[in-house]
């Protein structure tokens, strides 16, 4: 997951398979586009099939993203 985030991101494992990544947008023109573009690279990353011996591994990906302070008041409720 690190090798998909910029050197001034930070991403944090929560537990298990849940982690929080925070990135940096200060400087981002299209922050939506941004943060698309950096979980799909996680996505692409993450659900790759793992071959362990004759046997194919799987896994699932899903994402939820926040822009603060833009989606402040959705977090809120």
């Amino acid at each position: 997951m690190n090798g998909c985030i910029r050197f001034d991101d930070i991403a944090f494992r929560l537990g298990g398979d849940e982690f929080l990544i925070l990135l940096n947008l200060t400087n981002a023109m299209d922050k939506t586009g941004l943060i698309h573009r950096i979980a799909e690279k996680i996505r692409f990353e993450v659900t790759r099939p793992i071959e362990i011996g004759k046997t194919i591994i799987r896994v699932g990906f899903s994402a939820g993203c926040g822009i603060y302070p833009e989606d402040e008041s959705d977090l809120m409720k």
